[in-house]
């Protein structure tokens, strides 16, 4: 999906659509995007002739649902191809929740963004899987259940020393006990990280975006990312949280979190949109955080 192709979709499904400025982003997993004079985002599989036909449809149908009792800023999908090829929303505003950001923030922002994010993850969790059924959403194999362990061992370790090898190695005999447990299953965003939490300070509002690997699944993979703001920060989201009463997401979390680096160096010999130095990077620094 490139510029051009999102460009030419946009003028064959909404011909009254217009824009003077139009910033493309192509660095996504699953979507192509275009944002149109900071006011609309419109958003395309990236390998559209392989992708479920109904997939954007039902993202779509499903964040109406969560938009009657969520408080926070979703997408809320205002142009839908009739081939649902492609959509689009308002733009909704704020700043990616980085660590970097994150750092600049006073008490009380931080206090609102933790009732926020465990307000929706409240609403997200305790949708019935029956109702998720209807916009398409399934049960699925496990985040890191893509040949994880033994393409990590052929691709990965190689570049490590042995010092590192022997933490990958431990860390993925803890996921793989972790995966063999009996863990409940429920709506969930699954790629909650920084990049899809939105802080808008001047309105002091929340906003999620990008909703296209959602599925059924454990809840604590919703908490992993937030460890990338500190113990604190997720121990403060679970505090407020309610939507399931298991006193083990925490720690399955941040067995999650601790597996995402692997996950990303491994992904970044298969061709997905990531360097292994970016990943390598990621990996140094859970080490230094987990030491700390």
């Amino acid at each position: 999906m490139t510029q051009t192709d999102i460009i030419q979709l946009i003028h064959k499904h909404f011909p009254d659509v217009r824009w003077n400025e139009l910033a493309f982003h192509d660095n996504g997993w699953d979507h192509a995007v275009a944002i149109l004079d900071e006011r609309l985002v419109f958003r395309a599989p990236r390998d559209l002739p392989e992708s479920p036909p109904d997939k954007l449809l039902h993202e779509a149908g499903f964040l109406k649902h969560l938009l009657k009792q969520a408080t926070i800023g979703l997408p809320n999908y205002l142009y839908m191809a009739e081939d649902h090829s492609i959509g689009g929303y308002e733009i909704l505003k704020g700043n990616e929740l980085s660590a970097e950001n994150f750092r600049s923030l006073d008490e009380d922002s931080i206090e609102s963004i933790v009732h926020q994010i465990a307000g929706f993850l409240n609403v997200l969790h305790t949708t019935p899987n029956t109702v998720a059924n209807n916009f398409g959403l399934q049960e699925g194999k496990d985040y890191h259940s893509r040949d994880m362990f033994g393409k990590t061992e052929q691709l990965v370790l190689p570049k490590l020393n042995s010092q590192e090898s022997a933490i990958v190695l431990s860390r993925l005999a803890l996921l793989r006990a972790t995966l063999v447990t009996s863990r409940p299953v429920v709506p969930v965003h699954l790629d909650l990280h920084d990049e899809h939490i939105l802080w808008d300070g001047f309105h002091k509002q929340v906003s999620v975006i990008d909703f296209g690997d959602m599925a059924l699944g454990d809840p604590a993979y919703d908490f992993a990312g937030f460890w990338d703001l500190g113990e604190a920060f997720a121990r403060k989201v679970f505090d407020h949280y309610t939507g399931v009463q298991d006193e083990g997401i925490l720690l399955r979390s941040r067995v999650f979190y601790n597996c995402f680096s692997i996950s990303m160096m491994k992904d970044s010999f298969e061709g997905w949109p990531i360097t292994f130095e970016y990943a390598y990077k990621r990996f140094i620094s859970s080490i230094q955080d987990s030491e700390r």
